[in-house]
C-alpha cells in the first residue's frame, strides 16, 4: 500500500507512524484509517519491531473523524473502484 496520508520510519526496533494531513488537523478519513491499519499490521509482523509510536504532523495529533467526508457520500474510500 502506498502511504499518502502517513509517513513511516523505522529505526532500532521502533516504528514511527506519523499522520500527515496537517491541513485537516490529521482528521481520520477512510484512506487514513486504512493506512493506519496497514502500519499497525506492518509493525506487528516484524519480529525486530519492539514498539510503534503514533504521532501527528502539525499542531494536532488528530482532530478525530473527518466529518467533511460524511457529507461527500463516502469520500476517499480506499476500496472503491475508480
Amino acid at each position: 500500500m502506498d502511504l499518502t496520508r502517513m509517513l513511516w520510519d523505522e529505526a532500532d526496533g521502533v516504528g514511527t507512524a506519523m499522520l500527515n494531513r496537517p491541513e485537516r488537523m490529521n482528521a481520520l478519513d477512510l484512506r487514513t484509517i486504512a493506512e493506519l491499519d496497514h502500519a499497525i499490521e506492518r509493525a506487528a509482523n516484524r519480529p525486530s519491531m519492539r514498539c510503534l509510536l503514533l504521532t501527528g504532523n502539525g499542531r494536532a495529533f488528530s482532530a478525530g473523524a473527518d466529518v467533511k467526508e460524511w457529507g461527500a457520500g463516502g469520500g476517499d474510500d480506499p476500496d472503491a473502484d475508480g
